[in-house]
């Protein structure tokens, strides 16, 4: 009986731990004996090509859900293109970082995770279109270093954009930041060399160090609040050889400009217009 005992205790975490399995060049993992629901990761070999992922897959006999890209499952990998099912709720830390072949994503309605640094590195990344989703956040580096970005259609319910979220993205030249959104982070569009215009929304309350550094380009910064947002400091527009309180100008709210002008972060810059 005691032998029984070991032998049972051995075998458990066996029986609870899923098995990947490959369908048609893809491999999935369930999250453990009993789920319903599929991840899919990175194979013995890097994914190439145009990848199609199904919305559901079977195996064994067994129906899965396909809702999760792990961690780093295509990092680096060499895609022409790919589409994404209804069905994916989460996208894990890089999971297509460094995939430079990639030129656009439609990222799916029932998103509501993206990890960090995502798509970085997607260096011929030129177009995002968020579906319908209730995504809440953008993490930190998720599109850093997508040097030919120029197009965002951004998910309805996005309340912050993380810290060096799109640093040196350098194809960007109009950017209207999505009206929930009331924290931008640390370094977020550092870098974005040809950023000519911004629009700050309504309900932002902070501005990080570094926000625009280094965006050499950037002229108008639109405010549509008629009290100013909370700057963490100076840097967030001076810095880098960049000093946006001479190169750009400030547009605010009409009966707002003695605000804007009296407090620290906004005072700086030289040319405030109301409109």
């Amino acid at each position: 009986m005691k032998h029984f005992f070991t032998l049972l205790s051995f075998s458990l975490p066996l029986l609870l731990c899923a098995q990947s399995f490959e369908v048609n060049g893809i491999t999935f993992e369930p999250r453990n004996s009993y789920s319903s629901e599929v991840a899919v990761t990175r194979g013995s070999r890097a994914y190439s090509g145009y990848v199609n992922i199904p919305s559901n897959v079977s195996h064994n006999g067994r129906n899965y859900t396909v809702s999760t890209i792990a961690d780093r499952a295509f990092k680096d990998s060499y895609l022409s293109g790919l589409s994404l099912p209804y069905s994916i709720s989460t996208i894990g830390n890089e999971a297509f970082k460094g995939c430079r072949g990639l030129s656009r994503i439609n990222l799916p309605s029932a998103l509501r995770s993206l990890g960090t640094s995502c798509f970085e590195d997607c260096t011929n990344l030129y177009a995002v279109e968020f579906g319908y989703c209730d995504l809440r956040s953008l993490p930190e580096r998720c599109f850093k270093g997508c040097s030919s970005l120029r197009t965002i259609r951004w998910p309805n319910y996005i309340t912050s954009i993380g810290e060096a979220c799109f640093q040196d993205c350098r194809s960007l030249t109009d950017v209207s930041i999505p009206y929930r959104v009331e924290t931008l982070g640390r370094n977020a569009f550092r870098g974005c060399r040809s950023l000519n215009r911004v629009k700050l929304p309504q309900y932002l309350r902070r501005i990080e160090s570094y926000c625009f550094g280094a965006c050499y380009s950037l002229r108008k910064i639109v405010c549509e609040s008629r009290n100013p947002y909370a700057v963490y400091d100076s840097s967030a527009f001076y810095s880098d050889g960049t000093n946006l309180f001479t190169q750009a100008t400030l547009h605010v709210p009409r009966g707002s400009i003695r605000s804007y002008q009296s407090l620290i972060g906004w005072r700086d810059f030289k040319s405030i217009r109301e409109e």
